[in-house]
């Protein structure tokens, strides 16, 4: 079988457009994501705490959803410049909207979210749930 880089891709845009039609109130459907950002998912003692680079993405413009067992982060980097007179040369740097799904582990409270965005990176943090000791009596 021979290697193929672009294998799986179409599939995965088919999932990341559903995802962003699903998520994107005002209907985003039909426009793929134009980049994924990077992230570290670390799991402690005391939960899960989830890092996403999103430099250059305002806080209105992301948004944070857990879906079942699913955490999903979405939302939209915006161009810095929007002017069309402007002569672009170099643009490196991916602009339009993203997602990421991630598993949790069943052995996390999901009323307990917190997110935060602070210096270009998103950090989410789900605790462990607490191991309630209960006494059974025997009949």
């Amino acid at each position: 079988m021979n290697w193929n880089p672009w294998m799986g891709l179409d599939m995965a845009a088919e999932e990341l457009d559903q995802l962003m039609g699903e998520a994107c109130p005002g209907g985003a459907r039909g426009a793929a994501a134009v980049w994924k950002p990077v992230a570290d998912m670390v799991e402690d003692r005391t939960g899960v705490t989830l890092r996403l680079d999103l430099p250059g993405v305002a806080l209105e413009d992301v948004a944070v959803e857990i879906r079942g067992n699913e955490l999903l982060v979405y939302g939209v980097r915006r161009s810095g410049s929007e002017s069309s007179s402007n002569a672009f040369h170099v643009l490196e740097r991916p602009c339009g909207p993203f997602a990421r799904r991630f598993s949790l582990p069943v052995a996390v409270d999901r009323d307990s979210v917190c997110a935060r965005l602070k210096h270009g990176v998103l950090t989410v943090t789900v605790e462990r749930k607490s191991a309630e000791r209960r006494i059974i009596p025997v009949d």
